[in-house]
């Protein structure tokens, strides 16, 4: 018990001393036809949000798709893609400066500013990616969303902990 405590304590205090970004990975391949994508809900977030770095392999063309086409979201935020939005979002940011070409590549972003930060004083986000083209299709592989500038919830973290000491309490009796 004393480690499981000493462990919780360790994984709060690097929840609020963390300056790092929040990653999302989405390993294996989705498959996207025209204007279609694929979105989670965070946990709270704490910090402003001030942009996003991405990374995916983009293959498998159809019809006037290329990697440009393909589009990232966070809340009502887009990067990428052409309209019509994708994931709900409604608000333009920047491109992501994938090459406009149908073949197989694998990409990653530079920063993807935004035209104003977004705070993130304890709520969640929804976050996604997928196909910004009407006209064509594709498929996503490994896929890594980075948000700039937020970090989980303290609260979140320590919740995250306790439930793990009440796990270890009962697995003792």
């Amino acid at each position: 018990m004393k480690n499981a405590a000493t462990a919780a304590i360790a994984l709060c205090l690097a929840a609020t001393a963390a300056h790092a970004d929040v990653v999302l990975m989405f390993p294996g391949a989705y498959v996207f036809e025209g204007s279609h994508g694929h979105s989670v809900t965070t946990g709270a977030l704490t910090g402003r949000l001030r942009g996003v770095l991405v990374e995916f392999t983009y293959a498998d063309a159809s019809g006037s798709s290329t990697a440009y086409d393909v589009s990232f979201t966070v809340d009502r935020h887009q990067w990428g893609g052409y309209l019509p939005f994708i994931n709900g979002a409604d608000l333009g940011e920047s491109p992501t400066y994938a090459p406009s070409l149908p073949d197989p590549i694998t990409f990653c972003s530079g920063e993807l500013a935004m035209g104003y930060d977004d705070d993130f004083s304890g709520r969640s986000a929804v976050v996604g990616f997928g196909n910004g083209n009407v006209g064509g299709g594709c498929t996503l592989r490994d896929v890594k969303i980075t948000l700039l500038g937020v970090v989980p919830t303290p609260g979140a973290a320590a919740a995250l902990a306790l439930g793990g000491l009440a796990g270890v309490r009962r697995r003792r009796r």
